[in-house]
């Protein structure tokens, strides 16, 4: 059991779903659509085709080019 508090983000690779927290990267049996819905309400938002982010992590953003955006978590991981 993981407490979804600790989960960083959750990543959906080639059909299987992993969620990462700050000390382990775990795989789960849910699709990335199921715990979307299930996720929600804990601060959890679909950031890309294949990512939730838990904003409450989130450190920081910046633009990039092209339109799109870099996140950095309170980790560091970009």
């Amino acid at each position: 059991m993981i407490n979804v508090l600790d989960i960083y983000y959750i990543e959906s690779v080639d059909k299987k779903t992993y969620v990462y927290l700050e000390s382990g990267v775990y795989h789960s049996q849910y699709r990335l659509y199921q715990l979307k819905d299930k996720l929600h309400e804990y601060g959890f938002v679909h950031i890309s085709k294949s990512c939730l982010l838990n904003i409450d992590i989130l450190e920081s953003m910046r633009p990039l080019f092209n339109s799109r955006m870099e996140a950095t978590l309170k980790n560091g991981e970009n």
